[in-house]
């Protein structure tokens, strides 16, 4: 039986919960799949569908991707498979031709970017970004960069007005520097002219036209920096009135992340638990690994909660308001998915916005 902090408590209190453990068996096959095993249920707990492969294999864990409401991607052997979770439709894009480079296939374009109804994705060969309608898949736009000189598609990410491009360099001990980071406007292909450094009262918005926005009162980030030796606190997602938060502060953290929710209004925020890769939040809410290796989704205006066990991995883990999505990192054979309609109706105020993600690793600034 598992603890977990209660959604609504003082932050670091444990919260006791009789959840549902799944176990997935690793599987080579595309259709084979294990059933979940239900280990113990509590009315306080809303019990996990179970995680089903979905058709088509991952060449990478890291392609998949959500705009936490409608509409998921992934890599499969079609090309990008677009899920649209509301309607059940699918759609297979083709990647366009893009000569190879070092650390990208040849022939196809990264996807780095899938929101408020649009996919991006890269050919950072030629320096170009293809923007595809979701709704309307034939109908898509080219848009030019000029990038600095060492600039790469490493740890890229896109929203609907702007496109990030680090160019990660290795110090000692194998940290990563990325400090020379650029943004490029997907309307005009303009750089934006100035760097993004973390700040106390404000984050990064891949959305917003003018990029910058402020955190909600009275959220500040005592320790805003990038993940280094020391305490650190960075945004990983803002969905009006919630704010996600990355944190290494208190002592008692052992030097693991823990994910933090904060309320705008709120004096708080609310501790969550631990934190391995990326959250994600949209439709109200909120999806994550654990360090212990456990799946999470909660709503966070209901509280309810329903989390998952795969065989012990890292995992990449999206969602939109209807459907959970998990892939194994680095080399998927398969794309999983549940339905989290059991966390009941979600609420929120519009599209999530996509938050400049910092680069993983450990920065040496």
């Amino acid at each position: 039986m598992g603890h977990a902090a209660t959604l609504g408590s003082r932050p670091g209190l444990s919260r006791m919960r009789r959840m549902s453990m799944l176990i997935v068996a690793a599987t080579t096959a595309l259709t084979a799949l294990t059933p979940l095993t239900l280990a113990a249920t509590a009315s306080a707990v809303a019990r996990p569908a179970r995680l089903m492969a979905l058709p088509g294999t991952s060449s990478d864990g890291g392609s998949l991707m959500s705009d936490g409401l409608r509409y998921v991607a992934y890599t499969s052997a079609n090309g990008i498979e677009v899920l649209d979770t509301k309607t059940g439709g699918r759609a297979a894009i083709a990647s366009p031709s893009c000569p190879g480079v070092p650390g990208q296939p040849a022939g196809e374009d990264a996807p780095i970017g899938l929101s408020r109804g649009e996919i991006i994705m890269s050919c950072p060969a030629t320096h170009s970004l293809r923007v595809t309608e979701l709704a309307t898949p034939g109908l898509s736009r080219e848009v030019s960069y000029a990038p600095a000189p060492g600039i790469t598609s490493a740890q890229s990410a896109a929203g609907t007005q702007w496109a990030r491009f680090p160019s990660c360099q290795y110090a000692g001990a194998g940290n990563v520097s990325c400090d020379a980071e650029q943004l490029f406007s997907l309307s005009s292909g303009t750089p934006y002219p100035s760097t993004i450094r973390p700040q106390a009262a404000a984050y990064a918005d891949l959305d917003s036209t003018t990029l910058m926005q402020p955190l909600c009162a009275p959220i500040k980030l005592k320790q805003a920096r990038l993940e280094g030796g020391g305490a650190y606190e960075r945004v990983e997602g803002v969905e009006g009135p919630w704010l996600l938060l990355r944190s290494l502060g208190a002592p008692a953290s052992r030097n693991v992340p823990r994910l933090l929710a904060w309320r705008c209004g709120r004096s708080r925020p609310i501790d969550l638990g631990t934190l391995a890769g990326r959250p994600q939040i949209g439709a109200g809410i909120v999806t994550w690994q654990d360090t212990n290796g456990f799946i999470h989704a909660e709503n966070l205006s209901t509280t309810k909660h329903s989390r998952w066990k795969l065989h012990r991995a890292s995992w990449v883990v999206v969602h939109t308001a209807s459907t959970i999505f998990a892939a194994q990192a680095g080399t998927a054979r398969a794309v999983y998915s549940a339905s989290i309609r059991q966390l009941g109706r979600a609420s929120y105020s519009g599209p999530a916005p996509a938050v400049v993600a910092p680069p993983e690793g450990t920065a040496t600034s």
